[in-house]
């Protein structure tokens, strides 16, 4: 029997325009009154999150800043902060290489760019439209909560030899996982997505095989080896979709949504959710 279900956004539960597609609030809805706990494993901080599932909020838990923040039935149970000392030797690092760019946001999202004036313009032109996400370069104060960062990169084919080197120079301090072509995400280390699935099935008792995953990116690829069920999506790269037992439909054909949907309808005619985890199956 499926007890909790634990979805990433990008790429996976949300559609081609960052949104949340009809429908998933009220899948979430149904399920939790089938006993079934969602829970959203994000890089997004919480009160972005929140607000974003408010309707179904008080059903759900969260899993944000990849694994930094922690809330379960409405109540934070983690909340790993950055070390400041560790972020300045990243930012330090990272100016010795052009196309590397180092940015945190703190806990109400409000983002900084750790890049000397030189290097943010080059970030500027590379990024283009989306800049206005990021401000003129600037340094946190050391009081500042940091709960989410990563390390973007203006070469496509550099970021599997620059996720390495950040692994071998910094790899004591931080965990890194690439998430696309320009964007390694780091969390402190020895946490990231998993440490807070994990939480989450051990506060509601949930065993490995009661559990399903969905993911397409590396920072997905922790929480499918403590799941039961891991389930890549179509769009999912390579090594997220060698370790999961089955691959659905693409988050532009809203495959979560469909399996989610699979799920409710087995558990609603007496099965266990059996017959939905077949599908898609690996052979």
């Amino acid at each position: 029997m499926i007890r909790l279900i634990a979805s990433d956004m990008d790429g996976t539960l949300l559609d081609e325009n960052s949104q949340v597609p009809e429908g998933t609030f009220e899948l979430i809805h149904d399920l939790w009154t089938e006993g079934v706990r969602f829970v959203v494993s994000s890089g997004r901080p919480y009160l972005f999150l929140y607000e974003l599932f408010r309707p179904v909020a008080h059903e759900m838990d969260f899993v944000c800043s990849n694994g930094c923040h922690v809330v379960i039935e409405g109540v934070t149970t983690d909340r790993e902060l950055f070390s400041y000392e560790a972020l300045m030797r990243l930012r330090d690092l990272c100016e010795g290489f052009d196309s590397l760019h180092v940015t945190v946001h703190d806990e109400h999202d409000q983002p900084f760019l750790l890049d000397s004036p030189a290097k943010a313009l080059r970030f500027r032109r590379t990024v283009g439209r989306q800049w206005n996400f990021y401000p003129t370069p600037a340094v946190p104060p050391p009081t500042t909560n940091i709960l989410t960062a990563s390390v973007a990169c203006d070469s496509d084919e550099s970021i599997m030899d620059i996720a390495y080197l950040l692994n071998l120079e910094m790899g004591r301090d931080f965990t890194f996982a690439p998430t696309d072509g320009q964007s390694i995400d780091f969390m402190p280390a020895h946490v990231n997505k998993a440490t807070g699935i994990q939480q989450v099935l051990e506060h509601y008792d949930v065993y490995p095989e009661e559990a399903i995953a969905y993911g397409d990116s590396m920072n997905d690829y922790d929480i499918f080896r403590i799941v039961g069920h891991p389930t890549a999506m179509a769009n999912a790269l390579y090594a997220p979709k060698q370790v999961a037992t089955r691959i659905i439909e693409s988050n532009l054909e809203r495959g979560v949504q469909r399996d989610m949907k699979r799920l409710l309808e087995e558990m609603r005619a007496g099965g266990d959710g059996s017959k939905t985890l077949r599908f898609g199956a690996k052979s």
